[in-house]
């Protein structure tokens, strides 16, 4: 099936949206067959679009992420990292609950998330080994400090030591 077809999109934007709803609904987890009735679809085409139920929320959870990401500007200079890093702060302390409701309250998911979307994002364009390590390094480092502490005392150490790693 082609993804940039129409009724492919239209039909993984019902799956995403029906199981939303089921899971504001009910207290226990969605399960395939569940989904399908309330989206009026058969199963084989639930397989079509995810493996299992844990791949579509897992995609669910990293499109709200990446939604955030998208809002953080683009760190281009040493000037521009102070602001991108304030930013990306601002909105998780903003979006924490909705993360965290989202995700099942699963940090090391959205560590791994926001993580994935922003190397995503800094490792678009080949660059070399040592900077694509340096790279990795410091966002993630950054990632799970900002997640597991949530104090915006650590952000100047976080600017200063990105500086000191890959700029």
């Amino acid at each position: 099936m082609n993804k940039n077809d129409l009724r492919y999109i239209k039909t993984e934007k019902l799956i995403e949206e029906t199981y939303m709803k089921l899971r504001k609904l009910r207290q226990r987890d969605v399960r395939v067959s569940d989904l399908c009735v309330a989206a009026l679809i058969n199963k084989t085409t639930f397989y079509k679009h995810y493996e299992t139920i844990g791949q579509l929320h897992r995609s669910i959870c990293s499109k709200a992420i990446r939604g955030i990401i998208e809002e953080v500007p683009r760190v281009t200079s040493t000037d521009a990292l102070e602001e991108s890093v304030n930013c990306l702060v601002r909105l998780l302390a903003k979006n924490r609950e909705y993360l965290l409701d989202l995700c099942n309250g699963d940090t090391d998911m959205i560590a791994n998330l926001i993580e994935e979307n922003l190397l995503r994002v800094y490792l678009a364009v080949e660059k070399p080994i040592e900077k694509e390590a340096k790279i990795s390094f410091a966002v993630g480092g950054a990632v799970r400090l900002l997640i597991n502490s949530q104090r915006e005392e650590c952000v100047p150490y976080i600017i200063d030591f990105i500086k000191k790693i890959c700029l």
